[in-house]
């Protein structure tokens, strides 16, 4: 009993100096100034802050690992956020915010711009459906400023596909009408 009243003690004159909690950037003398802050450490300039490459979470009481890569494992919308802009902690990883897509070659989260909208560059234009980011096909680019279907790919209402999945007469070649099965 008498350890747990000491350690209390302790604990209550850490957090405490001069009667007040030491908040997150505050100045501090120690690491043991920022133990109120799971993973905080008093840096060399004297600052009560989280160690390189993690971040403090939203509701100030640990420091996380930042995401380094879209899709890294979270439990805080500040490790994406921290480093991709647009972007969340969803079903516990880092991914782009609703109507927002992620390109490996600029590394981040960009607005989705669909077919007929206003574009300036080809990775603005995004299409969800059978798209993978990884693809070295993209079946929107941009031109004249305005997404349009990509080489290759055809306008089929409200989206592009691509020409080869489709023979003249219009209808899916897989389908048992224009294979002959069907007729």
């Amino acid at each position: 009993m008498e350890t747990l009243v000491t350690l209390s003690a302790i604990v209550l004159m850490i957090v405490l100096v001069n009667g007040q909690k030491i908040e997150y950037g505050d100045p501090c003398m120690r690491n043991q100034d920022c133990l109120h802050i799971e993973g905080a450490v008093c840096t060399n300039d004297r600052k009560c802050r989280c160690e390189a490459e993690t971040i403090l979470n939203t509701n100030g009481t640990k420091c996380l690992a930042a995401a380094k890569k879209i899709r890294d494992e979270c439990v805080d919308i500040a490790q994406c956020t921290t480093t991709f802009e647009h972007s969340a902690c969803i079903d516990n990883m880092c991914q782009c915010e609703p109507d927002y897509h992620y390109e490996n070659a600029m590394t981040r989260c960009f607005l989705n711009k669909a077919l007929d909208d206003e574009c300036a560059n080809d990775y603005e234009c995004y299409q969800a459906e059978n798209y993978m980011n990884d693809s070295p096909t993209r079946p929107l680019k941009c031109e004249a400023n305005k997404c349009t279907c990509a080489d290759n790919y055809v306008r089929d209402n409200k989206e592009c596909i691509n020409s080869g999945k489709f023979i003249a007469c219009g209808i899916p070649i897989n389908d048992p009408f224009c294979d002959g099965v069907g007729l």
